[in-house]
């Protein structure tokens, strides 16, 4: 089972959590690249069509997908939605179980 949800291009006969019964169980990783939060807008812009111009490039592409890797670009202010959106998923789910965050 992929946690998922949605099936994996290099796993494609792997079925998903919610395929089997388990429709809360969304674990997807992903990586992302950060720079210091005083770096000037336009350097920012910069880097981010750099770095799409190489993530994009096919056979990059190419070379992630055996790996399990499935590329998607996306803004800066995209991936910040995206971070407070999976903050408030965790915390829900933390809660929900009674886990707490140590040290």
């Amino acid at each position: 089972m992929a946690t998922g949800t949605r099936r994996l291009s290099a796993a494609p006969n792997i079925p998903v959590a919610p395929e089997l019964g388990y429709p809360s169980l969304d674990m997807e990783e992903w990586f992302a690249f950060f720079a210091s939060p005083d770096t000037p807008a336009p350097l920012l812009a910069q880097l981010n069509r750099r770095l799409r111009t190489v993530i994009d490039d096919k056979e990059v592409v190419e070379l992630l997908k055996p790996l399990g890797l499935e590329v998607e670009t996306s803004e800066p202010d995209e991936l910040v939605k995206l971070i407070e959106a999976h903050r408030r998923s965790w915390q829900a789910r933390m809660a929900a179980t009674g886990v707490e965050a140590s040290d």
